[in-house]
């Protein structure tokens, strides 16, 4: 039974590993394993540790191949400490993303905050009314004459500030998930940009519902291209 798990194990890593490198988009699941991949793939080295002190060769040499694939894809992500020589070449643009706390007073000082940044796109989570309208009285508008928020059906909810040329500014709805998105100019390449705000799967009766809107955001980006 012990070498049945451990085989199981390291075929789920590699399955996740080698999804990374295809580069493959899939559903909810999935993007959660790639996401904890450095956590996920400690199964592969844990089984090899297992089958090696068990004498199980078959095992041991499946256990070797997940672990290796495993580090493999972790690897370079850990070493490199320079950016790929392509980046030196290719157009950039700042995004500043915070969630600003619908229970905050600070309302000032989110606006403070934001300026501060000096970001070409700005993208905050949980914001009010009243954080909106110290943006306001900040000088927002002017700096950031393209902006979107969620509409208040909540207290609180989404919104995105951009002094790019911006173009398809909307709020994309489709349940269980809305987000506002704008598409901006970069170098004269089209760049989609959403407020994502994922409900908490720790929340009673979360996951499911977590899971769906990684489903629906999966599907969004895809369309996007």
């Amino acid at each position: 039974m012990l070498d049945v798990g451990s085989i199981l194990a390291c075929v789920a890593v590699l399955v996740v590993v080698g999804s990374v490198f295809a580069g493959v988009i899939g559903n909810a699941p999935l993007i959660a394993a790639q996401g904890a991949l450095p956590i996920v793939g400690l199964a592969a080295p844990h089984a090899l540790a297992l089958a090696v002190s068990r004498r199980r060769r078959f095992t041991s040499a499946v256990a070797l191949f997940a672990s290796v694939a495993f580090v493999a894809a972790l690897l370079p992500q850990a070493v490199g400490a320079q950016p790929p020589s392509w980046t030196d070449r290719a157009d950039t643009f700042s995004v500043y993303a915070a969630n600003v706390r619908y229970d905050s007073d600070r309302d000032a000082d989110v606006a403070e905050a934001v300026l501060a940044a000096d970001a070409d796109v700005v993208v905050l989570n949980e914001i009010t009314p009243d954080q909106r309208a110290a943006l306001r009285a900040a000088g927002a508008d002017s700096l950031y004459p393209h902006q979107i928020h969620s509409d208040d059906r909540e207290l609180y909810g989404e919104m995105i500030l951009s002094r790019l040329d911006t173009g398809d500014i909307r709020e994309e709805w489709r349940e269980p998930l809305g987000t506002p998105a704008v598409t901006v100019e970069v170098g004269g390449s089209a760049v989609r940009v959403y407020a994502v705000h994922l409900q908490s799967p720790d929340e009673p009766g979360g996951r499911r519902p977590w899971l769906e809107q990684f489903d629906v955001l999966g599907d969004l980006v895809g369309e996007a291209g």
